[in-house]
């Protein structure tokens, strides 16, 4: 015999319903309250690209390749810094230099391109960093490049790809 009447279902007795019970469309799932979830959201992401190159000297410093500026909403956000780059490298005699993300006057992450005599292409290189401005203040990120010995052209005019700087702030 069935009773008269089904009892009424509740949210316990839904919480080990095997997956191959489960069929037909189910609802969307909205993450608007979802919680218990810390950090790692990204907030936002700023891009620059299109610089076409240098000439520098081994007296050149820090000579601006691209530049992106990002406002963090929380003092506790970090910045993941991404450059993207492809070195050309065209002179008469043997130099070398460094490929930096600078935050104002600090280097954060750096990459060495070296040449020796004729032209030389780098293949394209990143530079990847995280970094904690601990500031809710609009920050300014360049890609810079720095002569160390010798003179020459640093430029990426036979490259589609170009140079790029991507900004993304995740939430802490």
């Amino acid at each position: 015999r069935f009773p008269a009447t089904l009892p009424a279902a509740s949210a316990a007795n839904l919480t080990a319903i095997p997956a191959a019970n489960i069929t037909g469309t189910l609802p969307a799932i909205s993450g608007a309250n979802l919680t218990g979830i810390s950090g790692g959201k990204v907030l936002q992401v700023v891009y620059e690209g299109g610089s076409t190159g240098i000439n520098f000297t081994d007296s050149s410093t820090n000579l601006e390749l691209e530049s992106a500026t990002i406002t963090p909403a929380a003092t506790s956000s970090k910045i993941l810094c991404i450059a993207n780059y492809s070195v050309y490298m065209n002179g008469t005699s043997s130099f070398n230099g460094a490929v930096a993300i600078r935050q104002g006057s600090t280097t954060i992450g750096e990459h060495h391109d070296h040449r020796s005599g004729g032209t030389y292409k780098h293949a394209a290189t990143s530079i990847v960093v995280l970094h904690s401005p601990n500031t809710t203040s609009a920050t300014e990120y360049k890609l810079t490049y720095t002569g160390e010995t010798g003179s020459g052209e640093v430029n990426t005019e036979d490259d589609t790809n170009g140079i790029s700087l991507t900004l993304i702030e995740i939430g802490a």
